[in-house]
């Protein structure tokens, strides 16, 4: 809207005629002032939409009678509303614990789930912003630490408005309903369409993340995960043949290899890209690959090929001294056999 001007503390004051400043403050403390946030200087600033609907809403206690608080000047309505904590805010809080220790990619892992989430558990209320307005909205500018999120500007303001009046309160989290809504959210993509099993995988993990820290902060007196039987649909991912490497396109590619860099070093090379894309090896395996581990045999009727045992290896590249077990067998120098081409192996 182009007449919602931000408006400091004097002017709202001169609105709020008779009202201090320790007043105004208080109520900041308490959380039952007009929704503001704090410029990079420390002063304070609020849409004049905000006071305008902070105000309307005080208007409205009057109209019906009901009591004001003595201390606090505000309708008792306003204060049981207030004083209730919402999904919205935990994860908020939530989002401010885990900022500072978490990885650029853990950050966004857990903005992406959390804005997926947090619009299925809101209350039935007119108004409701559209998918994509609350995803922007959430990721943008509400799920950010308070120190991190930018200025929201007045479109935004208004999904984020609806967001704190709509959410459902943390005592809903203990219902499995509640859950099982995140849940459902969670398995799909904005299309519509079923998310794939890793991304759900992902979510969840956060999600179970943050029913634990309402548990630590015994908000919560279980995990409500814990007792639901939930499983996304199964969904069938197939490979676009436009982005797979055919074998032509392999064999040109590991030709162009050989011409990388200055004293043959892509000759050397080759052989390392050749075992990874035949062999379907890790990096780490493939250096690790001797030619004592390989068994070279010729099939009949085709050209010469080779069968290698690939000894495992860590992830973090350095090579054990024995062969690891492999996982679910009994014995201990399990290897694994690869058919591959030799002329694209040595």
């Amino acid at each position: 809207m182009k007449d919602d001007k931000l408006m400091t503390v004097p002017e709202i004051l001169d609105v709020l005629s008779g009202i201090s400043r320790r007043t105004f403050y208080r109520w900041r403390e308490i959380g039952k002032a007009p929704q503001g946030f704090k410029l990079p200087n420390g002063e304070i600033r609020i849409y004049r939409s905000e006071l305008t609907a902070w105000l309307e809403d005080l208007r409205e206690a009057a109209k019906r009678g009901e009591p004001f608080d003595m201390e606090t000047g505000l309708p008792m309505s306003m204060l049981q509303a207030k004083s209730a904590r919402t999904i919205f805010d935990f994860v908020r809080a939530y989002i401010e614990m885990k900022w500072p220790h978490a990885a650029a990619k853990t950050r966004d892992s857990i903005s992406d789930a959390l804005s997926t989430a947090l619009p299925a558990l809101v209350k039935d209320r007119p108004g409701r912003p559209d998918v994509e307005s609350l995803r922007t909205a959430l990721r943008k500018y509400a799920l950010l630490p308070e120190s991190k999120r930018p200025v929201p500007p007045p479109d935004a303001a208004r999904v984020i408005r609806w967001l704190e009046g709509a959410s459902l309160d943390m005592a809903a989290l203990s219902e499995a309903k509640t859950v099982r809504l995140a849940l459902d959210a969670i398995a799909l993509r904005l299309d519509g369409k079923a998310a794939s099993a890793n991304t759900i995988k992902r979510k969840r993990a956060v999600l179970h993340a943050l029913l634990e820290y309402a548990v630590e902060l015994e908000e919560l007196s279980a995990n409500p995960l814990h007792r639901i039987k939930w499983k996304p649909a199964k969904t069938t991912e197939t490979v676009d043949p436009r982005i797979v490497v055919n074998p032509r396109q392999a064999q040109e590619l590991l030709t162009a290899v050989t011409y990388v860099g200055r004293r043959g070093r892509g000759r050397r090379l080759m052989p390392l890209f050749a075992c990874m894309h035949y062999a379907a090896l890790r990096p780490a395996e493939a250096i690790a690959l001797r030619r004592e581990d390989c068994a070279f045999r010729q099939p009949a009727g085709d050209a010469s090929s080779s069968t290698y045992h690939a000894p495992r290896s860590t992830d973090s590249g350095q090579i054990p001294e024995t062969p690891t077990r492999n996982a679910g067998s009994s014995t201990g120098d399990v290897m694994t056999c690869v058919p591959s081409p030799s002329h694209q192996l040595w």
